[in-house]
């Protein structure tokens, strides 16, 4: 079996690819008109990181294995981007549905990564984002980690934007770490806590 990346090579894998992501779309917003863009630019950038492939057993004995990615798009519960776990596929449950090995559409998922992109003349606010937010936590039996991104096309949408927000902290340089829900304008990154659980 093909040595695997460890699940911190594929948080760092996001992290750089976002962080990428982060500057092109500071540089230029205007390259980016639907959020779907957003999404495919992110996903190249990690398959460009992320290179190997999973060979995932077939439920008929005596045929070769199939050869997956470790990143999609529209992945599962319809997560925008997910990163599978490499390491736990091989103990995942693989049962036929209809005669179909269909259990490759739902394989565990390290890091699940939902988008949001406040364009010209859209007007939702950050509750959006609390819901992707708690849609990925409450697959936390699928999905290890929830990364949510919120990208604003105007930095003047900003407040309006968060308005329904007080937890957010002080602007930052870099995304680090996948602790907060991070906001993305052409000027700033604003890390903003995710609303308490209950």
């Amino acid at each position: 079996m093909p040595v695997l990346p460890s699940t911190k090579d594929v948080e760092c894998a996001v992290l750089g690819s976002t962080n990428e992501l982060v500057a092109t779309f500071q540089a230029a917003p205007y390259a980016f008109l639907f959020e779907s863009d957003l999404r495919a630019e992110l996903l190249v950038r990690l398959r460009s990181r992320i290179t190997h492939k999973l060979p995932v057993p077939r439920t008929v004995a005596g045929t070769p294995p199939y050869s997956l990615a470790l990143v999609y798009s529209e992945y599962r519960h319809r997560i925008d981007i997910a990163c599978l776990v490499p390491q736990n596929v091989k103990d995942a449950q693989r049962t036929q549905y209809k005669g179909l090995d269909t259990f490759i559409y739902a394989l565990p998922v390290h890091i699940g990564i939902e988008l949001k992109y406040r364009k010209m003349g859209d007007v939702f606010d950050f509750s959006s984002c609390d819901r992707d937010y708690r849609k990925l936590s409450g697959l936390s039996s699928t999905v290890q980690i929830p990364f949510v991104l919120a990208f604003v096309q105007d930095a003047e949408d900003l407040e309006s934007f968060l308005v329904p927000s007080h937890r957010r902290m002080d602007p930052i340089q870099r995304i680090l770490d996948f602790d907060s829900i991070y906001v993305i304008t052409p000027t700033e990154i604003v890390p903003v806590l995710p609303e308490p659980k209950g």
